[in-house]
């Protein structure tokens, strides 16, 4: 067997050829081993439906802060765009 006595976690593909994490360890008092298998897609599932989420919102502050820096340059051309009229109205009047 190719654990020999050892304990530990490994990545490996199962005879249904289905990508999985498997523990094993050796049960030394009855001279046996034990393998502990669980499915990479359904050990991942949790993290990705989470990933899932922050996306989401990492994607709507993304466009609420586009949106904010728009509005304010928007307002800084303006108020710009006043400053230069009022500053051309007070030289012609000089």
């Amino acid at each position: 067997m190719r654990w020999k006595g050892k304990s530990g976690v490994i990545a490996v593909k199962d005879y249904r050829q289905v990508p999985v994490i498997e523990a094993y360890a050796p049960l030394r008092a009855i001279g046996l081993g034990m393998t502990l298998k669980l499915d990479e897609e359904e050990l991942f599932k949790p993290v990705t439906e989470e990933l899932k989420n922050i996306f989401l919102y990492l994607a709507g502050l993304i466009i609420a802060e586009i949106l904010l820096l728009n509005w304010l340059v928007r307002k800084l051309i303006k108020s710009e765009r006043e400053a230069r009229t009022a500053k051309e109205t007070a030289g012609a009047i000089f």
